[in-house]
């Protein structure tokens, strides 16, 4: 046996309610949005934040599940804590924020609020008193070798797909860099191309130096363009390669590049209006 045996079946119990949690958020962005998204931080069809939630729950929680109450109020408050901490951690890895909660009445910094804590409170009395027996259940009916191995299978994608993710959101931050740097630039060089102008007027009427000043405007002119070329080549490239993220993740902030994100952003919701 490669692992023990309690382990085996507590990741097992991680994928299960990470495909669970993964379902229901789906069915959330569907019911809001009216169209099928992946909601997940990875590609496949796990939420992990859910897979650990309903491990914590089931560790911590399980002795009390008798009393209904009592049970709500300490998953209210483990769920909180697991949202916040969450959000939190990944907004400080990589300085964007995939859920936001500003809309809601009495959130804390956008991580949680108190509407989807006790809604995920009560779905932890659900899942701790109605699915996991099922859940249970349904391993006794696998062999140990049968639950490993699969655990291991899964393991080892969802190392792969998370690593494929990361890099992922890192090439997105580099691409929104490079956008907010064009913006910059195209920025100052419109600045500069407004008292060029300027100055020409002012040197047509004193008939002096217009041609040199003709010249540099010119090449400004050239170089804005080129600019521009790179600039637009960025926001094609950055909407095929981060199509997913800017569609599953509607509320995502980025917090280091909030002008080059609002640029990919408009153009994004231009092409899907268009």
């Amino acid at each position: 046996m490669l692992i023990g045996e309690n382990l085996i079946y507590w990741i097992a119990y991680f994928f299960i309610y990470s495909f669970l949690g993964w379902l229901v958020e789906v069915l959330h962005a569907y019911k809001k949005s009216g169209t099928w998204v992946n909601r997940g931080f990875i590609k496949g069809p796990f939420c992990p934040i859910y897979g650990f939630g309903a491990l914590l729950i089931l560790t911590i929680l399980s002795p009390i599940q008798e009393s209904i109450l009592t049970l709500l109020i300490g998953a209210v408050l483990l769920i909180t804590l697991l949202e916040f901490v969450t959000g939190l951690m990944l907004e400080s890895l990589f300085g964007a924020k995939w859920w936001d909660y500003h809309d809601e009445k009495f959130h804390i910094k956008g991580y949680v609020c108190p509407k989807y804590s006790i809604l995920f409170g009560l779905l932890a009395v659900f899942t701790i008193n109605g699915i996991h027996p099922l859940m249970e259940s349904l391993l006794d009916r696998l062999s140990l070798n049968a639950v490993q191995t699969l655990g291991l299978i899964l393991l080892t994608y969802l190392t792969v797909d998370f690593v494929q993710t990361v890099l992922e959101i890192i090439g997105l931050n580099r691409l929104l860099k490079d956008i907010q740097q064009k913006m910059e630039e195209l920025k100052q060089l419109e600045i500069r191309e407004t008292l060029l102008k300027e100055r020409k007027e002012t040197l047509e009427k004193m008939e002096k130096q217009v041609e040199e000043v003709e010249q540099r405007l010119n090449i400004l002119k050239e170089h804005f363009k080129e600019l521009k070329i790179e600039y637009e080549t960025m926001l094609r490239a950055g909407l095929g390669r981060y199509r997913r993220i800017l569609t599953a993740f509607p509320k995502f902030q980025s917090k280091r590049f909030q002008q080059g994100y609002k640029k990919l952003k408009e153009r994004f919701r231009s092409l899907r209006n268009g």
